[in-house]
């Protein structure tokens, strides 16, 4: 049962580390990354509450399935 909570605590570590890196080349956190290819996120203001949000749902994921 400890070892699953540490198992879990790393793969959303793992996970959140993955999206920060993902997010980040398409531009979504700071448009300056690849801004040619931003996907019109700049002018909404660098949604970082939607990485938050997803994370929110991933850790929802994985403490109830």
């Amino acid at each position: 049962m400890f070892f699953g909570k540490i198992f879990i605590v790393f793969s959303l570590l793992i996970t959140f580390l993955f999206l920060l890196i993902l997010f980040a080349l398409f531009g979504f956190i700071d448009g300056s990354y690849l801004n040619y290819q931003g996907m019109g996120w700049e002018q909404t203001g660098k949604p970082i509450l939607f990485l938050i949000f997803i994370c929110f749902l991933l850790l929802l994921l994985f403490f109830y399935v």
